[in-house]
């Protein structure tokens, strides 16, 4: 591994995204979930005033609350959640019918 001068890890950071910058959008936290847009570019979050670090980004806490039941956790949980959660609030895209089986 490679490691790098902080004073160069600073500067980097007010262009580029680093993995401790992203990691604050997937806290618990709500203000900290709605910021660190950006997947590259930290321009734009700076831009659009949606930018936020966290003094020890390693005791952020992940996830959402609500959110963390065991079936929701598989590949078909991850799959199913977004269309599911959608429809109960009169939002979400209806499932496709497949091409399959006419």
């Amino acid at each position: 591994m490679c490691a790098l001068n902080w004073r160069w890890l600073l500067r980097l950071r007010c262009f580029i995204v680093t993995p401790a910058m992203h990691k604050v959008h997937h806290s618990r936290l709500q203000p900290e979930t709605y910021s660190n847009y950006s997947s590259m570019l930290s321009v734009w979050d700076r831009v659009f005033r949606s930018f936020r670090l966290r003094d020890d980004p390693h005791t952020i806490q992940f996830g959402l609350d609500g959110w963390d039941a065991a079936e929701r956790q598989t590949v078909e949980g991850l799959v199913k959640t977004p269309v599911v959660a959608g429809l109960a609030k009169g939002t979400g895209c209806l499932p496709l019918r497949p091409l399959w089986g006419r």
